[in-house]
């Protein structure tokens, strides 16, 4: 039998090979090029011999997305792909695969695609709809290499570190690097990620550096690391000021609660200690400011809020107009001009004819807006089905005895509420992180599963 060459195994050293000549000449030119084209041709090796790997380092670039390095995670996102598909086309087990495994979902997955190029037809910018399809589709492929990078424990646990560094140097870089709008001073946020945007990161990071410490159990240094991280995410809540990151937080307590099954006492008693301290936070140690934003917002605030009210309307009359279709994909900018004139106050007008017209604030209505209902429910499926995955996948672990696991799966779980309720006021809907945590879903479902049928845990055992 002819011997199959393993292109997966051996494309990343070839790559490397071909990179190195022109970095040693780099470097005798601009040194600090050749050090991002080294660190980029590391990434190369590493995406192309240990996809779980490259994918966590990945995660850590593009998750909190507070640096200006969008082109290098597009990059890295490109040899991410790469590496994924070299390894699906050498790989002989096909049943790993997600298109194999979930082939409804993979269905569900390409009509979303489908129907978002289908909206090119009739939305106004057509240009915006195909960007904004690249932008799905791109995050559908990420889906598809999480579920066939993640596969054990450690590798999980690779993902979730990354998340968490993430979420620490996205408090880090909101203070050190504060917003320049003067409607945001005083607040926790950065040039990138504005305060609203950055307390949905931060929530979802409280829940996986819970789940961090109860992976690594073994590992006390890593277990303090997260312990600090959680709390430094949540005192980054308190100074985003942002009564949605609030909201998501609460949500996200009270879903651990009742998620938490056998751990449920400790989970109340753990949203009881949280609410107070939130509660005495507020009404003890912040400023007059800050306390008057959450219980009584100022006329500055009131003009923010009724500029969303306004935006969240004309959404809501674009949908009731094309119920069905939308107005195209990435197109609410473009098209919420053509909603103003309808029976109905609007208090800031201005938020939709003015030189840059905003986005809609909420990733649901957003959805419903552009995508109309066909891909409102469409997203929602998959959104749906990811959530319901790690929901299964605890319960497998549950009936088979692993605690650990079954405490992860809820970690993450509870992550993707706080994450999704954060996305009723601001629009992520194209966010890395959201599509990280959906890819986790199934990932971890077929985790349990190939547990089950193993009658233990995972091979790849973790280690510090």
């Amino acid at each position: 039998m002819t011997a199959r060459l393993d292109w997966s195994r051996w494309l990343g050293t070839l790559l490397l090979a071909l990179l190195a000549a022109p970095i040693g000449l780099l470097a005798g030119l601009k040194p600090a090029f050749a050090i991002v084209a080294a660190l980029g041709a590391g990434f190369v090796v590493l995406a192309f011999t240990d996809l779980a790997a490259g994918l966590a380092v990945f995660a850590f670039i593009g998750f909190v997305q507070v640096l200006p390095v969008d082109g290098v995670a597009k990059a890295a996102g490109l040899l991410l792909t790469l590496s994924w598909f070299a390894l699906v086309t050498t790989r002989p087990r096909m049943e790993l695969e997600f298109l194999t495994a979930h082939p409804y979902m993979s269905g569900a997955l390409g009509a979303f695609i489908g129907w978002s190029l289908l909206s090119t037809t009739w939305a106004t910018d057509t240009s915006a709809a195909i960007d904004s399809t690249v932008r799905y589709a791109l995050n559908v492929v990420l889906f598809l290499i999480i579920f066939t990078a993640i596969r054990t424990p450690r590798e999980l646990g690779w993902m979730m570190l990354a998340f968490v560094a993430g979420v620490a140097i996205a408090t880090v870089h909101g203070i050190l690097s504060p917003p320049a709008n003067p409607a945001l001073m005083g607040r926790l946020g950065s040039n990138t990620l504005d305060p609203n945007e950055l307390a949905a990161v931060l929530v979802s990071g409280i829940a996986l550096s819970v789940g961090v410490m109860v992976l690594y159990r073994r590992t006390p240094l890593i277990q303090v690391g997260a312990a600090m991280i959680a709390v430094f995410a949540l005192v980054g809540v308190w100074l985003t000021v942002s009564r949605g990151g609030l909201i998501a937080l609460a949500v996200a307590v009270v879903a651990a609660v009742l998620l938490a099954g056998r751990w449920r006492p400790m989970a109340l008693m753990f949203a009881c200690l949280l609410a107070f301290v939130t509660y005495a936070y507020f009404t003890a140690v912040a400023s007059p400011a800050t306390r008057e934003r959450i219980t009584s917002p100022t006329r500055g605030q009131t003009v923010i809020e009724e500029g969303r009210t306004t935006i969240w309307q004309v959404a809501w009359r674009a949908f009731e107009a094309n119920p069905v279709e939308g107005v195209g994909a990435g197109n609410f900018q473009e098209a919420s001009i053509h909603y103003l004139l309808r029976p109905g106050t609007l208090a800031r007008s201005d938020q939709i004819i003015g030189d840059q017209p905003k986005v809609v604030h909420n990733s649901y209505l957003g959805e419903a807006a552009e995508l109309g209902a066909v891909g409102f429910l469409l997203f929602a499926l998959i959104v749906g089905f990811s959530l319901l995955s790690m929901i299964r996948a605890s319960r497998i672990y549950r009936r088979a005895g692993n605690h650990r696991m079954q405490a992860v799966s809820l970690s993450v779980a509870v992550a993707l509420i706080g994450n999704l309720t954060a996305l009723f006021f601001i629009s992520g809907e194209y966010s890395r992180g959201l599509w990280l945590l959906l890819g986790l879903g199934p990932a971890i479902l077929a985790m349990a599963k190939t547990a089950a049928v193993a009658g233990g845990d995972q091979s790849g055992r973790l280690s510090a």
